[in-house]
């Protein structure tokens, strides 16, 4: 329609320079745009590739046909991105030796010894490059060492077992094992695992003890109960508590006598009368723990007296804002 209205060849000629060369840019702009869009799609579907043809070969590491899956699919790749052959070449080597060494790292986790079998064998056939195999070389050993450290250890410990043979496991590991390597994480782990008994060993000791201290001191004969998990001190103890547990006890009653009972709560209702009670005379009426627990509640009025004497606010038991 602008053509029609133009006046002269000149301005006709001019504009369709002008429209010829917006129709380029379009075109180019549009050409670009989809070009970019199968780059993309190209991208994602490549790298989906490898990772399923890699997991693949992690699941079933004794079917070749997964890893070279990885190394066709590379290699077609950048060939149809108009690399040279050798380039493609390369590139096609470098991620079948990624895709190899996901595999070793993998078994590495759950088998090392068929992670190693699997690395020398891919490293002799050439398919592995060399600073790929340099770090998952490293990733086996240790993986290797881990495994053979714990079945070592798991050994030692069936054949001396039990806290007192501490001694035996280490002397064991450090005589039965040649490489050193080896044989130093094996005590290492050995170390750990003896301390980790240690300290169970201790917390247990430590609760026996306290319960065997609290039952004797609630009348329980040390020959009831099972001390075999005390040291011969600990054991000593409680029969000494035991005995002065007895020796204490003499005196009182075996059971309380419900007359007494009744006179002391009867003083006790007032405290001043409680202050001057003579409570040592029913101890032969009433067992040792409720005696304690009654000369503990007038220890405590006596010292509410000490201490309100001290600041000054009574001058003698006559008062008695010391029971406030």
């Amino acid at each position: 329609e602008l053509l029609t209205k133009t006046t002269n060849n000149t301005v006709r000629r001019t504009l369709n320079r002008a429209l010829d060369a917006r129709t380029a840019q379009f075109q180019t702009s549009t050409g670009t745009h989809f070009n970019d869009q199968r780059k993309a799609y190209r991208k994602t579907t490549y790298d989906q590739t490898i990772a399923e043809a890699t997991e693949n070969a992690i699941a079933d590491p004794d079917d070749p046909g997964h890893i070279e899956d990885v190394f066709k699919t590379t290699q077609r790749r950048y060939s149809d991105l108009g690399y040279d052959p050798k380039a493609a070449l390369s590139l096609a080597e470098e991620a079948r030796s990624k895709a190899h060494a996901s595999v070793i790292l993998a078994l590495s986790e759950s088998n090392p010894a068929q992670a190693k079998a699997y690395m020398d064998k891919q490293a002799s056939a050439g398919k592995i490059d060399l600073d790929v195999l340099a770090a998952t070389r490293k990733k086996v050993k240790v993986a290797i060492l881990r495994s053979d450290s714990i079945r070592n250890t798991e050994d030692i410990f069936a054949k001396f077992p039990g806290p007192e043979n501490a001694a035996k496991r280490l002397g064991y590991a450090r005589t039965s094992i040649a490489n050193d390597e080896e044989r130093d994480a094996t005590v290492k782990r050995i170390r750990a695992r003896d301390y980790e008994m240690k300290i169970a060993q201790d917390i247990a000791q430590k609760g026996t003890y306290a319960r065997a201290l609290t039952g004797v001191g609630n009348g329980q004969n040390p020959d009831d109960m099972d001390l075999s998990g005390l040291t011969p001190i600990q054991q000593n103890n409680i029969k000494k508590a035991a005995q002065a547990r007895i020796e204490g006890d003499a005196g009182f009653g075996k059971n309380d006598q419900p007359a007494a009972v009744d006179s002391i709560i009867s003083a006790m209702s007032n405290s001043e009368e409680f202050r001057l009670f003579p409570l040592e005379d029913y101890k032969s009426q009433l067992t040792r723990k409720t005696y304690d627990g009654y000369k503990l509640y007038r220890s405590k009025l006596l010292a509410k007296d000490q201490q309100a004497i001290a600041d000054g606010k009574i001058y003698g038991l006559g008062n008695t804002e010391a029971d406030k």
